[in-house]
């Protein structure tokens, strides 16, 4: 299932438009492409989508679900990543999540709106792991 989510953001915290209501029972999770627009352009980037969403582990200790790199000057910043990580999910119901978005800069960089589309598959639907 694909969910896609506008928003903005304040202090670090991802603020959708709207979450949608759905049922989690072990299901894992992964970002399929992130969409940022800058306030004023910007010539680099790298952050790190992170989500109350996903298990804390000794392996992600900060519930990293996604690096994103600008690699070309611009007021936008598109990413999908070549390969999907997936994460198990720990919430009962997908509106609770939280997401943030840090960056090793001193500051993040204002951003007028942010997408991101999320891809949730069940865990026994092995097919859904290798698209």
């Amino acid at each position: 299932m694909l969910i896609n989510l506008w928003g903005t953001v304040q202090d670090r915290t991802v603020v959708f438009d709207s979450i949608p209501y759905i049922q989690l029972n072990g299901q894992m999770i992964g970002v399929k492409e992130v969409l940022i627009e800058w306030e004023t352009k910007r010539t680099s980037f790298i952050g790190m989508i992170t989500s109350s969403l996903i298990e804390k582990s000794p392996v992600n200790l900060h519930q990293e679900l996604l690096i994103v790199p600008q690699e070309y000057p611009g007021i936008f910043l598109y990413y999908t990543p070549t390969h999907i990580s997936y994460y198990k999910t720990r919430l009962n119901q997908f509106n609770s999540l939280v997401v943030k978005i840090d960056t090793l800069e001193k500051e993040l960089p204002a951003i007028k709106r942010i997408y991101i589309q999320f891809k949730l598959i069940d865990v026994g639907c092995q097919q859904g792991l290798e698209q």
